[in-house]
Order: C-alpha cells, then structure tokens, then sequence
C-alpha cells in the first residue's frame, strides 16, 4: 500500500478496533486514543514512521522478563491482545523466533540493543 492507502486503513480498520481494545483494559487512561497514541506526537513529522520513539522502550531479554515483572497486567494485554491483532490487522505474520519475521512488539517500541 502507498502511504495514502495505509492512512485510509488505519483510520478506518485498525485506529477502531485497536481504540476499543485498548479501552476495554483501561477506559480512563485510553479514553481519548487516537493516532498519537501508537505514533506518538511527532508522528506527522516522521510520516507516521514506527517504532514510534516515544513509547517506553523495551527488552526483549527473557522474553520480556522486566516487563512482565513490573507491569504483568499491560504485558499480558500486549502479548495475549495486542500484538496478534495487530499483526492480524495489518496482515504481517505474528512473529515467532524461529522464524525470525512478523509482527512483534519491536515493530511500535524502540527496543533494547
């Protein structure tokens, strides 16, 4: 898709049904989602690129130990919700390490080196 296209189906495919995901886990912290939520407020500026250097920064290490450590109920929520959908609505495999492709959290979060 060129980025006229991707736009369209974000607006109207991905932004609806991500915006009421989201806010089914937290209607209060997620009440106003919108495009700045994932792209972040520079997201105009970078053409919406991702990952989106805004959000909190992530360590794939353990297979996401630290995260599920301090903040299990969001890691449950990305890994178990988020991210297959995501993949789903975008049409890109959720990624598994074998196959070293697909969607992951890596895709929207900067991540660790």
């Amino acid at each position: 898709m060129d980025f006229d296209e991707r736009k369209s189906h974000m607006h109207t495919v991905v932004q609806p049904r991500m915006s009421a995901q989201f806010q089914r886990f937290d209607p209060v912290r997620f009440a106003d989602f919108a495009c700045e939520t994932c792209h972040g407020d520079t997201a105009i500026d970078r053409r919406y690129a991702m990952p989106n250097p805004d959000l909190p920064l992530v360590d794939a290490s353990g297979i996401y130990r630290k995260h599920r450590k301090k903040t299990p109920e969001m890691a449950a929520f990305m890994w178990e919700e988020v991210e297959p959908t995501m993949a789903e609505l975008i049409g890109l495999p959720r990624h598994v390490v074998r196959h070293k492709r697909g969607f992951h959290c890596g895709n929207c979060h900067p991540r660790v080196k």
